[in-house]
């Protein structure tokens, strides 16, 4: 049988319908259950009661705004049945333990369990039982909505990773093409003390977003010149060292260092070149 989908209540408002499903202790039949709810008209609640084997098998087959258990020492122990109403309900599903035992005493443990919150019922009116529901079905719709948050966030930044990556190794194979007519697929080698140079370059400038970019390069120019270092194999060490910089990071701010990472080789270009940049 398909679940019913509740409709969701804006937040901080009671909604107007409720649909609970109570699990009673052999002693109970939750007639007072109903008729202390019935005392407040604000919502329209819907309460079913079952035995806890009972509730089990109707959990499969529908949808409950609530889940309550009644905690009655030596009949029914809802810290101990909590865990299976868990397996056997949806992810978001809110449960509330209902006791007669004080505040003090269950609350931790009812929390401990997995309960959303622990009513004596003794000490709670009617008005704090149904916004002590309503809270508890917001805070795991809330939970729900930043996981999957979460969870779309981290594919959103894996994906930018991977297509970071691609533009990186297109922009060196473009690179060598442009630069090597003569081996157009040919990819030198960078020196391996270029690729550090760039590394540490990189890690200060796009890192720590600090550094002196136009000086810093300026003392790279001069030790690539003294080393005969074509502007070719400058990039393409530049390049790699950007990849083993991303690659290093991970799935965070890929495009940051990119970006970065292309201004360094801007400003590489126009001093190896002889170019000024010109601004306004």
């Amino acid at each position: 049988m398909k679940k019913t989908k509740l409709p969701e209540t804006p937040y901080g408002h009671l909604p107007p319908v409720m649909r609970l499903l109570y699990i009673r202790a052999p002693s109970c039949s939750g007639t007072w259950l109903a008729d202390r709810l019935s005392e407040d008209a604000a919502v329209e609640v819907q309460l079913e009661v079952q035995t806890a084997t009972a509730a089990m098998a109707r959990l499969r087959e529908e949808s409950f705004d609530t889940i309550l258990i009644s905690h009655v020492p030596g009949q029914l122990d809802a810290i101990h049945l909590l865990p299976a109403i868990r397996v056997g309900s949806r992810d978001d599903q809110p449960i509330l333990i209902l006791g007669e035992g004080s505040p003090n005493e269950m609350t931790a443990l009812c929390f401990e369990a997995g309960a959303d919150a622990y009513l004596c019922m003794g000490q709670t009116n009617v008005r704090t039982l149904l916004w002590q529901i309503t809270r508890a079905g917001e805070r795991q719709r809330l939970r729900v909505e930043n996981r999957r948050w979460r969870q779309t966030h981290t594919q959103q930044q894996a994906q930018q990773h991977q297509e970071a990556l691609q533009q990186l190794r297109e922009q060196r194979g473009l690179l060598v093409d442009a630069m090597n007519d003569e081996t157009p697929h040919d990819d030198p080698l960078p020196p391996t003390w270029l690729v550090e140079y760039f590394r540490q370059l990189l890690r200060i400038y796009v890192v720590t977003g600090c550094g002196r970019l136009r000086e810093e390069v300026s003392q790279l120019v001069e030790r690539l010149a003294k080393c005969e270092v074509t502007l070719r194999e400058a990039l393409v060490a530049h390049t790699a060292a950007v990849e083993e910089l991303v690659l290093g990071l991970g799935n965070r701010s890929a495009w940051h260092v990119i970006g970065r990472g292309n201004l360094l080789a801007y400003e590489l270009v126009l001093q190896m070149t002889g170019l000024e940049l010109v601004t306004d």
